[in-house]
């Protein structure tokens, strides 16, 4: 994941604020420049073994119940379809 924000400080700083701290938590690198969104493209593979811990945490902490089915489980409330059978 590559977090492009130009506006971070003014949004954190003078805006609204956050609820964490995105440079800190960040699964990869938090760029502010088109040209550091370039660079972070071209390393991105060399790098992801260094942000594997922050990811594991990042997924924890905000898509702990990701489960891949989010989606049949909307179409099953929206329009109570039954459950197709499982090709596993």
């Amino acid at each position: 994941m590559i977090f492009f924000v130009p506006d971070l400080a003014k949004y954190r700083d003078r805006t609204r604020g956050v609820y964490f701290d995105l440079e800190e938590l960040a699964p990869g690198p938090v760029t502010f420049t088109q040209d550091a969104v370039v660079a972070a493209i071209r390393t991105m593979d060399a790098d992801a073994a260094g942000y594997a811990g922050k990811y594991a945490a990042w997924q924890q902490r905000f898509n702990a119940h990701d489960d891949g089915h989010s989606a049949e489980r909307v179409i099953e409330r929206l329009f109570g379809l039954p459950k197709l059978p499982s090709a596993e």
